[in-house]
Order: C-alpha cells, then sequence, then structure tokens
C-alpha cells in the first residue's frame, strides 16, 4: 500500500447536505424548485450529529454562513428538511452499514450574527423526524399485550418515519423497529403487560414500558433490566445493554480496539496490520493503527460513594402495597460484597447478588466493606389485586423483583463511564462493544512490557452509550466524542 493511498485518520467525504424548503417561489436555486444544495453552494461550515442510548432521537447542529440572505429570501422559518450523507474514506459509500444517511427537521435557528452588510452566519438546529412531531401526537388508550408487540404498535402508528425525506427519487420506506434479538428465544422476561397513557407522548408510553421490561436471561445468567428505546443513525431499537454486550462478548466480537499511547509506541508503518491486544476480532474494516489512537481520555467519576448510597447503585428497599387487601411486601436487594451476610440475617433480602448478574469482566467495581444500607434507597409500588390482576397480591412478584433491580441497572449505566476523543468513523454505532486500552500512569523501565503499560482494572470490554460527531467540511476532517460504560473492573493479576 502507497503511503498516499492510506486514508488520513478521520478524513471524510461528504456528498450530500440538502434542504428540502417548503416553498422556494423567492429564490432562484440550480436544482429543484424546493431542493436547495447546501453543500456545493458553499453554505456548511462545520456539523455536528449526536447520538445517544439515554435520548429517543437523534440531533444536528450545522453551521451556515449566508452571502445571499438565504434565511429570508427563501425562507427558512423552522419545519424544513435537510438530509445529510457522509462516509469515512476508508470505507465504502455502497455499503449501506458503513454510511450515515439520514434527514433531519430544523426546530430553531440560533447565533445569528451579520459579519457586514453582504454575508450572516447562524446555526441551524435539527432533530430527527420522530423528535419533532412527537410532542404533537398525544396518545389516550389502554394497551396490552407481549411488551414486544406494544413497542411495535406505538411505534409503528406514531413515530415511525422513513429514513430520508427528498424531493425526487425513489421513496424511502420506513425503518422495522429492532429489538436485537441476535441469540434468538425470548426477548422479555414477562409476556403479558397492560398500561394504559393518559395524554402521553409516543415517547412517554415507550420510555414507560421500556422501564418495565426486564430481558430475559442471556448465557445461564440474569440480565440487568437496563432496557432502552433509542435512536442511531441506522435504526431505532429496543435492547437492554447487558444483552446485547453478551452477545458481543460470546461471539468474541467488538467494533475496534482503541489505545491512549505516545506517538512513539505506535508510529506509521506501511503495509501493517492491526494491533490486537484484547484477543477479541475486530467487526470495522481496518486502515491503520493510527485509526485507533485515542488523542483524550476522561473519566467523570472514579468514585462517587455518596451517590452510590442513595441512587440505588449498591442497592435498594422495595416497598409494595396492595390497596384492595392492604397487605404490604418488602424485599431488599443488595448489590455489595456485604450480600451474603445480610441474606443470613434478613429473610426479605432477595438471594441475586451482583455474582449472579452478566457482567462483561471479573470484578465488581463496588469496593467491599463498604459503609452501605439498601433502605438509603426506596421504592413504593402500589397495586390492587382486584383491578388489576388476578395475582393474590396487587403485583406479580416478578414486577417487584424487577423493580428492585431497576435502580441498580439504571445507575450502572453511567456509574463507570468514560468519554475518550477518537478520529470518526461513520460504521459506529451506539451499543457496540469496544476494547479500550487504558495507559497505567506509574514509572516504566526502557522496554515496557504490555502488563506495565495498560491498567489492568480499567483496560478491557466497554459499551457504547453515547456519540458525538464533528465533521469539518473546509478540512474534511471528522473527529469524534465517545462515551463508554462498563460494568465492571479487570484483575487486579
Amino acid at each position: 500500500m502507497a503511503a498516499k493511498d492510506v486514508p488520513t485518520p478521520g478524513s471524510i467525504r461528504v456528498t450530500e447536505v440538502s434542504l428540502l424548503a417548503r416553498n422556494a417561489t423567492n429564490f432562484s436555486t440550480k436544482d429543484s424548485k424546493r431542493t436547495v444544495d447546501l453543500l456545493t453552494q458553499g453554505y456548511v461550515g462545520d456539523i455536528t450529529i449526536k447520538e445517544s442510548m439515554h435520548t429517543n432521537y437523534l440531533t444536528c447542529d450545522i453551521s451556515i454562513g449566508d452571502a445571499r440572505n438565504l434565511l429570508g429570501n427563501l425562507p427558512i422559518l423552522g419545519g424544513e428538511a435537510i438530509t445529510i450523507k457522509m462516509c469515512s474514506s476508508h470505507l465504502n459509500d455502497n455499503n449501506p452499514s458503513h454510511v450515515i444517511e439520514q434527514s433531519f427537521i430544523i426546530h430553531s435557528i440560533s447565533n445569528r450574527v451579520f459579519k457586514d452588510d453582504r454575508e450572516q452566519i447562524y446555526k441551524l438546529h435539527c432533530i430527527s423526524p420522530e423528535g419533532y412531531k412527537n410532542n404533537t401526537v398525544v396518545i389516550s388508550e389502554r394497551f396490552s399485550g407481549p411488551p414486544k408487540e406494544i413497542f411495535n404498535d406505538i411505534y409503528q402508528r406514531f413515530l415511525s418515519e422513513p429514513r430520508t425525506m427528498r424531493e425526487t427519487g425513489s421513496k424511502d420506506l420506513k425503518r422495522e423497529l429492532e429489538f436485537c434479538d441476535v441469540s434468538g428465544g425470548q426477548t422479555f422476561k414477562k409476556d403479558n403487560i397492560c398500561f394504559i397513557a393518559n395524554y402521553w407522548t409516543p415517547y412517554e408510553c415507550m420510555n414507560y414500558l421500556a422501564s418495565k421490561a426486564a430481558p430475559s436471561p442471556a448465557g445461564g445468567k440474569e440480565l440487568m433490566p437496563n432496557v432502552k428505546y433509542f435512536q442511531t443513525h441506522r435504526a431505532h431499537y429496543v435492547a437492554s445493554l447487558s444483552k446485547i454486550a453478551a452477545f458481543y462478548k460470546e461471539q468474541g466480537l467488538i467494533y475496534d480496539e482503541f489505545t491512549l499511547l505516545p506517538q512513539q509506541y505506535d508510529t506509521f508503518m506501511l503495509n501493517e496490520d492491526r494491533k490486537n491486544r484484547s484477543g477479541y476480532k475486530s467487526i470495522s474494516p481496518f486502515a491503520s493503527n493510527k485509526h485507533t489512537q485515542i488523542s483524550k481520555l476522561a473519566i467523570p467519576f472514579y468514585t462517587d460513594d455518596l451517590n452510590d448510597q442513595i441512587s440505588g447503585y449498591q442497592g435498594n428497599f422495595t416497598v409494595g402495597f396492595d390497596m384492595t387487601t392492604r397487605l404490604p411486601y418488602h424485599m431488599e436487594f443488595d448489590y455489595t460484597s456485604a450480600h451474603e451476610q445480610r441474606l443470613k440475617d434478613n429473610q426479605r433480602v432477595i438471594p441475586a447478588g451482583y455474582k449472579d448478574f452478566f457482567h462483561i469482566d471479573k470484578t465488581s467495581p463496588i469496593k467491599p466493606d463498604l459503609l452501605t444500607n439498601p433502605r438509603s434507597a426506596m421504592n413504593v409500588q402500589m397495586g390492587s389485586s382486584q383491578m388489576w390482576t388476578d395475582n393474590d397480591f396487587g403485583h406479580d412478584w416478578r414486577f417487584l423483583l424487577d423493580t428492585a433491580y431497576r435502580d441498580t441497572a439504571t445507575a450502572e449505566l453511567e456509574r463507570l463511564e468514560l468519554s475518550i476523543d477518537i478520529p470518526g468513523r461513520t460504521d459506529i454505532e451506539v451499543g457496540q462493544l469496544v476494547w479500550l486500552n487504558i495507559p497505567n500512569t506509574g514509572e516504566k523501565g526502557d522496554n515496557p512490557s504490555p502488563d506495565e503499560l495498560f491498567d489492568k482494572k480499567m483496560t478491557g470490554l466497554y459499551s457504547i452509550t453515547r456519540i458525538r460527531h464533528d465533521i469539518d467540511i473546509a478540512s474534511s476532517n471528522h473527529e469524534m466524542s465517545i462515551d463508554v460504560v462498563r460494568d465492571s473492573l479487570g484483575a487486579d493479576t
């Protein structure tokens, strides 16, 4: 491979940034009546696209330099569609999984500044079409049945929109809702659920149902009920992060392996091979090891005992109450090393502890001999045995059990979180597993071994929860900030 053939890390081909206007009668374009090519006509400065497991939609911000008064003459008032298509230089434009191709709707315009009497600059703030219409769709309806069927029903009737919105060409089909049923079998533990949406938006319905759905076990282990409804540039998902991680780990697959090291340790070489310190197989095509170098790594909270005590991360106390029979139900969930002793001392302690759940590594992040009390975090669930269920108690016992697990599962999604800056790629997606080689900052010899170079606890598998794509149009450069999380630490030895 010649040096000139090796793509620069982060280099990108942006092939479309087009605006589909509502009315273009007062503006002359070189395209069709309603479509303006913002890219080739030099309007676009930079683009930022964000996707996250913690939100239901995508967002996009576009900086515009306008010397033709596009804003006033077109006009741009909000509600117009902008379609973006881009692909990393080392990837294949003809492979849909390598390309970001998505339409957004303009919802606001900010930072409008007049440089002089000939040019103005401003920022277009956009959201995916589903997010734009969500607040205007109000649902008052009773839903009952298998969770998967209810998810599909709400998504298809109230949310689903085409990936792209263009004036001409073939119509883009609406996307199906993905459940990541990668291993087959039952998706959720419960085969029936019932709730009433009382003037709720579609997102409120989806989020409520996700908060009550628990994934079925995988590999003989319980999975934390961290089910989320979220959108990436590739699909809409209802999935448990633990279930996705379990599948990738079982198959020995990761998106890629990233390393934070001084430049001298990983110099560029022609015809080089992918460095593999993890032992996992990477699914992203290899260009050079420069594409996998971390430029910045930050850990917002390495430990936070006070928050862990009240967030439910260390455990919690769940109280159920039947409004008809006036019967109470108490249970304690302990996620710490004190679980075994508490189980002996208190019959209300749930038998399952940390070791009974799937984790991507070996060691619990929760310190041993910690000052903790599950009753520091309390849940109260009211029910009625006659109105809602045929059970003797107002709630199925599995419902209360998953309620106890859910606080811990939610806190765990952000407890051991890292943020890294890396060269951008368009085939990456929220939910995928990555391997991070994190340096040991202690003193090293002249020729350090991998065990001396890397932190054994922090190095390992992480799940991607957020991605921020920053694209500079002038330099055709793409940088990414991604947030990753893990539920466990590596072994000390």
